[in-house]
């Protein structure tokens, strides 16, 4: 099997992105914004797939991610994790 180059795997542009959160509208503020998120999240861990508008989805994906290499790092006997 050939191992694909790295090179050709990444964009060579370097454009830098700021990151910054998504104005996710709710009548209960901040708080309500965090639970919608943590609902999205525990879903997408229970179900693997759901479907998402892109705004919603995208904030997510970076907390599903840090979560899950949280717990492959730490492991599951990890509190936190």
């Amino acid at each position: 099997m050939n191992q694909a180059e790295i090179g050709k795997l990444m964009s060579q542009l370097r454009i830098n992105v700021a990151p910054r959160h998504r104005n996710l509208k709710n009548i209960d503020g901040p708080e309500g914004r965090l639970h919608k998120l943590r609902k999205t999240v525990t879903a997408l861990i229970k179900h693997e797939r759901i479907e998402l508008y892109y705004n919603r989805a995208d904030e997510a994906r970076g907390y599903a991610e840090r979560l899950i290499s949280d717990a492959i790092r730490y492991g599951d006997c990890h509190r936190t994790t």
